[in-house]
């Protein structure tokens, strides 16, 4: 039986696919949930939902090197478990999709598998030391990141890319309108990367729930090291990581109390019992001229200004901050918080009594410190305000900082959230009575450009 060009391609795939499960049995979700599907508009390509692919190039590609195929899959398979093509809008720009690409290409080298080798392996090598250098930890955002700040050379690009870059990202930003269209037309339409917001969306939750899989198989069930697989790791964890609003985290450190506002859900029962006791059937409906919410009244922001921590971010963080707080239905009329500058020690406390009082600061503020990190320096502190009956009741602190400090043997008697700012995609740890809040620089921009 004479075989097909397109039933050869398949089954090349196939194995290909066979060969990575063969050696790493926790890829199995991911590699598994990849659909396949020929396409002529692409030699290989993934949008999230399908692997694309040209019959003749996957023939062409065996041909010259047989591990190809299998480190194409999981090249393709890498970039959606981090999902990388919904971020294509967000990391605007020349770079990203190099970036990506590196990244996953790092991944896969720390695989080390002979079924995954390939000819130009070692001359990535040599490239991804001399960005390491530069980079410590290769995940696309940070190498997006450090280009956009640090822009390499054309030439260099263009070196990187003949290296890197193995499949299309052409679909990744292509999205089409939810419509009314049949289902069958829906079916015609979906060709590569053309996905609704909603099919996008139900696509990263699957991704994200499929890396999580992985990586719980990676931590408890596989003989793999950090150390083996250091840049998987960190990639998975990442986006795995759970993502917080961050206004919605604020409302964490809210307390009630009573207000002088017309409160239109409740009424006085004295005068509703006295309508109907008097007219018989008529009640008095008066509105309660008071109503309890929940918010800012004791409150502590503890900055971290030691060299590691950037002048711009935190001024950002703080003007986020006072952005979500200056709201009327946040602040009562009058609140007790306290911004402190911290590195080694505390440099600065500046008492805060109303929304006027907090504007200014932002004005004002300069940052004083740029020592070492010590955390315990800030807790001593506000544990002596406490004493000292400067906070009669304080809800919570939140400190902004990149982690790199002494923390607390201790846990306080307040609640504490840690709010970081991700450098280098480092994960940070915090003390297990610690809840913790991690921005990146993407979040600080758009805030920055808010104000």
């Amino acid at each position: 039986m004479v075989q097909t060009q397109q039933g050869i391609a398949r089954e090349l795939l196939e194995l290909s696919k066979s060969r990575i499960l063969m050696q790493f049995r926790f890829l199995s979700p991911a590699v598994s949930g990849m659909q396949m599907k020929e396409s002529e508009e692409v030699t290989f390509a993934c949008d999230g939902n399908r692997f694309y692919y040209s019959p003749k190039a996957v023939i062409e590609a065996f041909k010259n090197e047989k591990n190809f195929l299998s480190r194409m899959f999981l090249h393709c398979t890498f970039h959606c478990m981090l999902q990388h093509m919904y971020a294509k809008e967000r990391y605007q720009g020349k770079y990203w999709d190099l970036a990506c690409d590196i990244a996953v290409e790092q991944m896969a080298m720390e695989m080390k598998s002979p079924y995954l080798e390939l000819h130009s392996d070692p001359a990535k090598r040599a490239a991804l030391e001399k960005i390491k250098e530069e980079m410590p930890a290769l995940t696309a955002e940070v190498i997006f990141y450090h280009w956009k700040k640090h822009p390499p050379a054309e030439a260099d690009l263009c070196a990187l890319k003949s290296l890197f870059a193995m499949d299309g990202h052409g679909g990744w930003s292509v999205r089409k309108q939810q419509t009314e269209e049949l289902p069958e037309q829906q079916e015609a339409d979906s060709d590569f990367g053309n996905v609704s917001d909603v099919e996008m969306e139900a696509q990263k939750k699957e991704w994200k729930k499929i890396s999580q899989r992985v990586l719980t198989e990676l931590e408890h069930f596989s003989d793999v090291s950090d150390c083996e697989m250091e840049t998987v790791f960190l990639n998975l964890r990442m986006i795995t990581r759970q993502k917080y609003d961050y206004r919605r985290f604020l409302t964490k450190f809210f307390t009630a109390g009573e207000t002088l506002r017309i409160n239109q859900e409740e009424f006085d029962y004295i005068f509703y019992t006295y309508g109907l006791r008097l007219y018989g059937n008529v009640p008095l409906v008066e509105e309660l001229e008071y109503k309890e919410e929940k918010r800012i009244r004791e409150f502590a922001i503890v900055i971290d200004t030691s060299a590691s921590v950037k002048g711009e971010a935190v001024r950002a963080f703080l003007r986020h901050t006072y952005q979500i707080l200056q709201q009327s239905e946040n602040f009562f009329s009058k609140i007790n918080l306290h911004l402190i500058q911290c590195d080694s020690e505390v440099r600065e406390d500046k008492k805060i009594e109303d929304r006027e009082q907090f504007e200014d600061y932002l004005w004002t503020m300069q940052i004083k410190g740029f020592g070492s990190t010590d955390f315990r320096s800030a807790f001593d502190f506000i544990g002596q305000l406490c004493s000292g009956g400067e906070f009669k009741n304080l809800k919570g602190i939140l400190y902004f900082t990149d982690g790199e400090g002494v923390y607390p043997v201790k846990q306080p008697q307040f609640d504490t959230a840690f709010v970081f700012l991700e450098q280098e995609g480092k994960e940070p740890d915090v003390p297990p009575w610690a809840m913790k809040i991690v921005l990146d620089e993407k979040q600080l921009e758009e805030w920055d450009g808010q104000k």
